[in-house]
This record gives structure tokens, sequence and C-alpha cells, in this order.
């Protein structure tokens, strides 16, 4: 599983690419995530 993250540029008022995670989504903007992807798969 891929997830791609974006986030809201203030400037451009668009929003841009900020990472693309492959087994662990992990960020802390704008609030704390951390989502073990694998296992999200391994669960349908």
């Amino acid at each position: 599983m891929v997830a791609y993250v974006h986030a809201l540029d203030p400037a451009t008022g668009s929003y841009v690419p900020t990472g693309v995670h492959h087994e662990r989504l992990k960020v802390d903007v704008s609030f704390p995530v951390d989502i073990d992807l694998g296992a999200a798969l391994r669960r349908r």
C-alpha cells in the first residue's frame, strides 16, 4: 500500500506533495499520525 501526503501551502493556497509512504505513514503536521500501512492492508 502507498499513501501520498499533501499539505496546504499558505503562500499559494494550493496543496503540495510532502511525502510518499510505503510501509508506515508517520507525520506530525497538522496533528500526529502513525499508521502501519501493511497492517491496514492485512485487515481487509
